[in-house]
């Protein structure tokens, strides 16, 4: 009798359920999308990460200063650097605002992309495609960071409608839209430039018996890319020389960095979740359409970006399957989740669905970068402990161009090298550090950081995550000298270790070569 009544409890909660989505539907979506847009909006205020700060670091003075730093040093278009400078103009180095053109930029491509889903699909596509493409967490990333991420998924979003409208015949004038979106993606992001391969097949699929408009408007794209495209000639120098840099990952990428870059691990889960309660609920039928050629347009922006960049880096030996580079196919993969949403005939059971991937995607997504990279507080931290203007601080050169120590010396890198201080400045004496331990890197540290440190009563290191074999070197390495170390704070991957000398016996914190 008891499992019966538990047996009817819990069916009555399930009808409830049930009928609570079917009545309250619309309110659970604009729900779901503040949530992720509160999500999105939070971390705004943070503290800038490394990445960001070499934005900064680029933007932080005149406008010609930021292109020539653009071209010069971070070998990428200006393009989004001048829109990050008015941004900083405007905020006043405000992390609030410079993130703010890339929330504007994910925003729109999520509406895009949600339009998308709705032509190619139908309209339960439409939104379940916008939500999964806002959920999905390098989405979220790249819509709270002050890089050229969002703008390039605007562009390749922009790029598709146009091809789409193109290809119907809807007239020449699009031929220039498709062009001038073509050449954005390529401009925010090289790598991006991969995903526009995915247009290939669903281009020559269609092509076959189109009018003249289309392929004129086709004609006058491919003559409005080219000019576009062209100034990024004199970019290829500088690529072949920083694709030679000896410390960039080397070796071919593994099956499993593929099927990561290919398959966001939260939104499966969300919609393995789902699927399950749903049918714990009630059997789930489905009914599926879609236009002539959607799911091959859909399927080549998803497989393209990784495919790419899997052959690049086997015929390079440098292995680009990294999810940041790869993330051009959250694009591709959120049209194919929503697709398959929107074959679920049952509303309630598409609802169900949608909130367990929002719910999945965001969880995996909250703020864990920003959390991770506390550079401001670390500053902080640091300024609080310099009592004496000559007080060294050992700042970590945390880029990947800091492994070359004959950069340290080079006026222009060590300016990018230490780019945190660009717009969080630390007191005391800065002296520079590698990237990492090496031969060249120790015998730098010996010659010349530790005997412009040894006469010091007291020092601070400043770390990257990275670099915490270079932190356990400094204590082995001064101890002898008399030196005592203690980690400082809490900043996530960013490590504030003092060193004094002679600190009283019983002081707070954890003798040489000890964590805290």
């Amino acid at each position: 009798m008891l499992g019966s009544m538990k047996a009817r409890m819990g069916e009555r909660k399930r009808s409830d359920l049930v009928s609570l989505l079917q009545r309250e539907g619309h309110l659970y979506e604009f729900l779901i999308g503040c949530g992720i847009i509160i999500l999105w909006i939070r971390p705004l205020r943070s503290s800038f990460w490394l990445d960001e700060l070499g934005t900064y670091w680029v933007v932080r003075a005149g406008l010609a200063d930021a292109i020539d730093l653009a071209l010069k040093y971070q070998g990428q278009s200006p393009a989004y650097y001048l829109i990050a400078w008015l941004a900083r103009n405007v905020g006043r180095g405000s992390e609030a605002v410079l993130r703010s053109p890339s929330l504007l930029a994910g925003l729109f491509a999520a509406i895009l992309v949600g339009r998308l889903g709705r032509r190619l699909f139908g309209p339960n596509a439409g939104w379940a495609s916008a939500l999964v493409f806002a959920a999905t967490p390098i989405v979220t990333f790249s819509a709270v960071n002050a890089r050229p991420y969002a703008f390039a998924y605007l562009a390749l979003a922009a790029a598709t409608v146009s091809l789409i409208n193109l290809l119907e015949d809807r007239g020449a004038r699009w031929g220039p839209a498709y062009g001038a979106a073509v050449a954005a993606t390529i401009h925010f992001h090289y790598l991006f430039g991969f995903a526009l391969l995915g247009h290939v097949p669903f281009l020559l699929s269609r092509w076959p018996g189109r009018e003249r408009p289309a392929r004129r408007g086709l004609w006058t794209a491919l003559a409005i890319l080219a000019i576009l495209l062209f100034p990024l000639i004199f970019q290829i120098p500088y690529l072949l020389a920083h694709a030679r840099i000896p410390d960039l990952p080397l070796g071919r990428p593994s099956m499993e960095a593929l099927l990561i870059s290919l398959v966001p691990l939260p939104i499966l889960a969300g919609l393995v979740l789902g699927l399950l309660i749903a049918r714990s609920i009630g059997p789930i039928e489905l009914q599926g359409r879609g236009e002539q050629g959607a799911l091959t347009l859909v399927a080549g922006l998803w497989l393209a970006g990784p495919s790419g960049l899997l052959l690049s880096s086997v015929a390079s030996d440098i292995n680009l399957m990294w999810p940041t580079y790869a993330r051009s196919s959250a694009l591709g993969a959120a049209l194919l989740v929503g697709a398959g949403v929107a074959t679920i005939r049952s509303p309630t059971a598409r609802r169900i669905v949608l909130l367990l991937v929002a719910i999945c995607g965001q969880v995996a997504a909250n703020g864990r970068w920003y959390a991770d990279q506390d550079w401001r507080g670390a500053v902080a931290e640091v300024n609080a402990l310099i009592d004496d203007p000559g007080t060294p601080v050992l700042m970590h050169a945390a880029f990947v161009e800091g492994t070359h120590v004959a950069l340290l010396r080079d006026p222009g890198y060590r300016s990018l090298l230490l780019a945190p201080l660009s717009r969080y400045p630390v007191q005391g004496k800065i002296v520079p550090i590698p990237f990492d331990l090496t031969d060249a890197s120790e015998s730098y540290l010996e010659r010349r950081v530790v005997p412009s440190v040894e006469g010091s009563h007291r020092l601070v290191l400043v770390t990257l995550e990275n670099g915490s074999g270079l932190t356990a070197w400094f204590q082995g390495r001064l101890q002898p000298l008399g030196f005592e170390s203690r980690r400082v704070g809490d900043h996530g991957a960013v490590q504030v270790t003092l060193f004094e000398r002679g600190r009283p016996h019983g002081a707070r914190g954890s003798s040489a070569g000890m964590s805290p």
